[in-house]
């Protein structure tokens, strides 16, 4: 009830994150605010309140212009996702799109990723659009679309966007999804000259979980690079556990690697062995921190500091180590 608009807005939206009678009552009085930025937080607060009122109020509400118009739809959509009222707001927003405003099409790419296969098609229009903002919008909206008929949108926003934080949420909506026909899109940006793009998607494999991960993580585990390596060998290790066929070859080789007369494949077994606990590990790490190879050796002092509960400490600074089985 304060004079100041910001005011209002942001208890609107203080009061839309708890569900009760009360909060729906001002919520709906907030969509007569005469500020059209608290009009919008009482629609986005009503998405919480699944009662008749709240629908006939975001029903009149989403055939409003702009913003608002655009936010009764999505909280409507997420109430109510597969009414006649909410397909035809998606057919006005389809149209609306190629004039409306950045702000509109971000709104309309959330709106669109909620109602999933029905809208698909033009949300992966929206992946094309010319702000990086509204492409990262939809890309991200593809979390929330079911069902998904097809990656090919996100497989091409992967391989060719020019924005990497696009990128960056299309990987991580590819992950988070596990969608296995993305695996080769993403094996190929890993492999890539670009270290901010490869550590992206090899982060993305690692997600995924899928056991045809394990052929492009494995060689990535290898690199130069010590954040593509660490992530790629975590990843082995867990998509590993639980699947005998993969577990203990993968151990066994990584056992063997320690005594390989190559000089990465030793670093990487050092690598591997820092998440694999026991004393078998420390017995093979102790055995690499004498090797002749000096990449070898701080490889496996870094590792044998993990599997004692260390952790790395600039020179001026001692951190206790935390308890382990060999302190007993």
């Amino acid at each position: 009830w304060s004079n100041d608009a910001s005011d209002r807005e942001w208890s609107i939206y203080a009061l839309g994150q708890i569900d009760s009678g009360m909060n729906e009552s001002l919520a709906l009085h907030a969509l007569t605010d005469p500020d059209p930025a608290v009009q919008v937080q009482g629609a986005r607060a009503l998405r919480l309140f699944h009662t008749q009122a709240a629908i006939q109020a975001l029903l009149t509400t989403s055939a409003k212009p702009g913003d608002l118009g655009l936010e009764a739809t999505v909280s409507l959509a997420k109430l109510e996702p597969n009414s006649d009222p909410v397909h035809q707001a998606v057919l006005r927003v389809a149209a609306a799109m190629p004039k409306a405003s950045p702000s509109e099409r971000i709104a309309g790419a959330r709106l669109l990723g909620l109602l999933g296969g029905s809208a698909e098609s033009e949300l992966a229009k929206l992946l094309k659009d010319p702000d990086p903002r509204v492409r990262r919008s939809a890309a991200y909206a593809y979390r929330k679309s079911e069902p998904l008929k097809t990656a090919d949108a996100l497989i091409h926003c992967v391989q060719t966007d020019p924005d990497i934080e696009v990128r960056r949420t299309a990987c991580e909506t590819i992950a988070e999804r596990s969608l296995a026909s993305c695996i080769p899109a993403l094996r190929s940006v890993a492999f890539g000259k670009d270290l901010r793009l490869s550590r992206i998607a090899v982060n993305a494999l690692a997600r995924i979980g899928h056991p045809d991960c394990i052929s492009a993580l494995v060689p990535l585990s290898k690199g130069t690079d010590p954040q593509v390596a660490r992530v790629a060998a975590i990843g082995q290790m867990n998509i590993s556990i639980g699947r005998a066929e993969i577990y203990f070859p993968l151990i066994d080789k990584l056992f063997a690697d320690t005594e390989s007369p190559s000089g990465e494949a030793r670093t990487a077994a050092a690598r591997h062995l820092s998440f694999l606990v026991g004393p078998r590990s420390v017995a093979s790490l102790r055995q690499l921190t004498l090797d002749e190879n000096a990449t070898v050796r701080v490889a496996a002092m870094e590792a044998l500091n993990v599997q004692l509960g260390r952790r790395r400490a600039s020179s001026t600074i001692l951190i206790h180590p935390l308890p382990s089985w060999e302190d007993y």
